[in-house]
């Protein structure tokens, strides 16, 4: 940060999921649930703004937002301003974070922050704007067991009249990009695979490097897709669900899309480039995706 931050006046608890700890990941997961985070969290009113360069009058809030990997839309769950105790100087919130299930793919980032919630006329190299982070706390569950970008489902591919020999497949139920998303994608993986068996182990070291070429063609497949159709025009997310055509364009925007480039525009190159160059369209994923990633 360029402004001083407090170091130990923060004591978050751990969240919780219908009153158990979160750990790593969602068991049993379900893209139709509704999940609710709760988590306390005390503040040093006093120390912080001590340590801060703040005046102990600077109104402080502990601010929730949270997004998905697989889509990357961010959403504001609680901003809660601080009181703090007269006598300790210590406040305390308690936080909850209500996250809707269609919304999500992939893995579910929470992040907690404490902010300043008003503007200072001056104030040198201090956290001075509305919205400076003092602090701030990141968590990540994965929603599925492997952390995967979609739902999946092993299944035996020999059973199935897919490529026996095949990794896996990205099933797309129909072309409506108004469809919701989680209900219409399906990334099923071939058991009869073995390195994608062994992949499903969590303990294998090596599945990582399997998981990151999934990502990769998931992205390039479902944006190729949608390239093709003329049906397909950039949407906003809804903010009750996420439609095919959402993530596509979420994913457009994340990992395909310049800087300073509109969405608009950015469909409108690629689509250029796909029916001249279309191995460019995937480096440019394996470029913003840092593919491959290196152990370290």
């Amino acid at each position: 940060m360029p402004y001083p931050v407090p170091t130990s006046s923060v004591a978050p608890e751990s969240w919780t999921l219908n009153g158990a700890p979160v750990t790593t990941v969602l068991p049993g997961w379900d893209y139709e649930s509704l999940l609710q985070f709760e988590r306390l969290v005390r503040v040093d009113v006093l120390k912080t703004a001590k340590e801060a360069g703040l005046d102990v009058e600077v109104p402080l809030a502990l601010h929730v937002r949270y997004w998905a990997t697989g889509s990357y839309v961010r959403h504001s769950a609680a901003l809660v301003p601080l009181v703090p105790d007269a006598t300790s100087g210590w406040a305390q919130a308690l936080l909850v974070a209500t996250v809707d299930g269609r919304q999500l793919a992939g893995d579910l980032v929470l992040e907690t922050t404490l902010v300043r919630i008003d503007e200072a006329e001056s104030g040198g190299f201090t956290a001075r704007r509305a919205g400076s982070v003092l602090w701030n706390d990141t968590v990540k569950l994965a929603l599925e067991g492997s952390g995967g970008l979609l739902p999946i489902a092993p299944v035996r591919f020999s059973e199935q009249g897919l490529p026996a020999a095949a990794a896996w497949y990205v099933s797309l139920d129909g072309s409506d990009w108004r469809a919701p998303a989680m209900g219409n994608l399906l990334v099923l993986l071939n058991v009869d695979n073995r390195a994608v068996a062994d992949a499903l182990d969590p303990t294998d070291s090596a599945a990582a490097a399997l998981w990151d070429t999934l990502t990769v063609d998931v992205v390039c497949d479902l944006v190729g897709r949608a390239l093709d159709d003329e049906e397909y025009v950039p949407s906003r997310a809804d903010a009750d669900e996420l439609s095919t055509g959402d993530l596509v364009t979420n994913l457009i925007r994340s990992f395909l899309s310049r800087p300073g480039e509109g969405v608009d525009e950015a469909v409108a190159r690629l689509r250029d480039e796909r029916r001249n160059d279309p191995s460019l369209v995937r480096a440019q994923a394996q470029s913003s995706l840092r593919f491959p990633r290196t152990s370290s």
